[in-house]
């Protein structure tokens, strides 16, 4: 039954996101995590990995984001806080974010060496962004895709 109503939900956003193309100010406003899926809509806490050749596990935090008119944002899980620039691109449905990186973090020296950091135009230093594919968007759930064949579902707070 739950795998009905996954498939109806996700119809039900889709068809609502052809019929209302998504701006950026669809996305202002502060987004919780509340889960991450697999494709039968199945709930999991930790996914299987390989790290350095090694079978382990991940155990899932992704961030909460706050996200404001004027392009800045705001990311927070349990373990770590962040800042930056965010853009919405229609065409490919994705939000960019680029981390902020104060001159005082203890890597600053190290990310900018390794051209890791760059100085933009507001006199602040980012990361190169990354991604977010938006699979579905109403205007209080928000569904990302993530390593396939997992996504991400948050809230509007």
């Amino acid at each position: 039954m739950r795998f009905i109503y996954l498939i109806l939900l996700h119809t039900l956003s889709f068809s609502s996101y052809c019929q209302n193309k998504i701006s950026q100010n669809d996305f202002i406003g502060s987004w919780k995590f509340i889960e991450l899926q697999d494709e039968n809509g199945i709930k999991h806490t930790e996914i299987p990995m390989y790290f350095q050749g090694q079978k382990t596990v991940e155990v899932i935090n992704r961030d909460d984001y706050t996200f404001f008119k004027n392009g800045d944002y705001k990311s927070s899980n349990k373990y770590s806080v962040g800042s930056g620039k965010w853009t919405y691109n229609e065409n490919d449905n994705t939000i960019a974010l680029s981390l902020r990186i104060t001159e005082n973090n203890k890597y600053f020296k190290y990310l900018l060496d390794e051209k890791i950091i760059k100085k933009q135009v507001d006199g602040n230093y980012y990361q190169k962004p990354i991604f977010l594919r938006i699979n579905s968007h109403t205007k209080n759930e928000m569904i990302i895709a993530n390593n396939h064949p997992y996504v991400l579902i948050y809230k509007r707070l």
